[in-house]
């Protein structure tokens, strides 16, 4: 009989690694054992080296196993669940592909609704929006909803779309598509906050009376205004249209919180008075 080839060093690897670096006879491990790769049918019987013919054993129980059969099933199980496991791989394999297809599917779907709304309400005619417009409304519609992006849209046509012998201009058909995430981001804030449109109210007067303001700061102190002091925003909108500089609003403002947060206090103390 001719003299077998070794097995190569990745062919023995790969049984390795499949089995675990472990005796699939006695359950021995590396490094504890040294482990050798075997023949289910043996090789001295015309078995071959395909890796399903291979099995991980460590070296007493490869060498005193020999050429004979393994005395029980041990093997084929493994097989068996090597080939189930496999198959059941390949299953969710299909079925993640397939629902990724689904998935892409609906995307593409909400992306072609959305470009369809735009269209009518921008006056596209003959028109449809453009690759990088799709691509623009998809990002939109990972980060809002569907009825969130819709509502802005109508918004949108309505504040931005300038006519112009009854024909819409293209640079406010650009504006209005650009202003659509905004006014969603905004919206969904307002939810939030619903005194935020009162916030953007005072921070206008401020922008067109003033040549500085410094709007972080400005942003801050009518967000506690508003959400903690309690302050009434048409009171602020007054103060605002009033000020000849940054910092006689912000000093007048400051003023104003620590009188109505008095009066809250006085007001709270005078109840649990009232009700001890």
């Amino acid at each position: 009989m001719p003299k077998r080839d070794g097995l190569s060093k990745k062919t023995r690897f790969e049984v390795f690694k499949r089995d675990s670096f472990t005796c699939q006879y006695c359950g021995e491990k590396a490094p504890e054992v040294i482990l050798h790769v075997d023949h289910i049918v043996a090789a001295a019987n015309g078995g071959g080296d395909s890796l399903t013919n291979l099995i991980t054993s460590c070296v007493d129980c490869n060498l005193g196993k020999g050429a004979r059969a393994l005395s029980d099933d041990s093997a084929l199980q493994k097989q068996r669940r090597q080939l189930e496991e496999l198959n059941e791989r390949r299953l969710q394999l299909e079925m993640m592909a397939e629902w990724r297809q689904g998935l892409e599917g609906l995307e593409k779907s909400k992306v072609d609704m959305v470009a369809d709304k735009i269209a009518a309400a921008f006056f596209y005619e003959n028109c449809t929006v453009s690759e990088y417009g799709r691509l623009q409304i998809a990002k939109w519609l990972r980060k809002f909803s569907m009825e969130e992006v819709l509502n802005a849209i109508d918004i949108s046509a309505e504040q931005y779309l300038v006519f112009e012998n009854n024909e819409v201009e293209n640079d406010s058909q650009e504006k209005a598509f650009g202003y659509i995430p905004r006014i969603c981001g905004a919206r969904r804030v307002q939810k939030v906050k619903p005194y935020m449109p009162d916030v953007y109210y005072v921070r206008g007067i401020l922008r067109n009376r003033l040549s500085y303001i410094n709007e972080g700061i400005l942003m801050s102190d009518l967000d506690y205004a508003f959400h903690v002091a309690n302050v009434n925003p048409e009171y602020v909108k007054q103060l605002a249209k009033q000020a000849n500089s940054w910092t006689s609003f912000r000093k007048v403002l400051d003023k104003t919180i620590a009188e109505v947060e008095a009066q809250n206090e006085q007001s709270t103390s005078g109840e649990s008075s009232t009700s001890s």
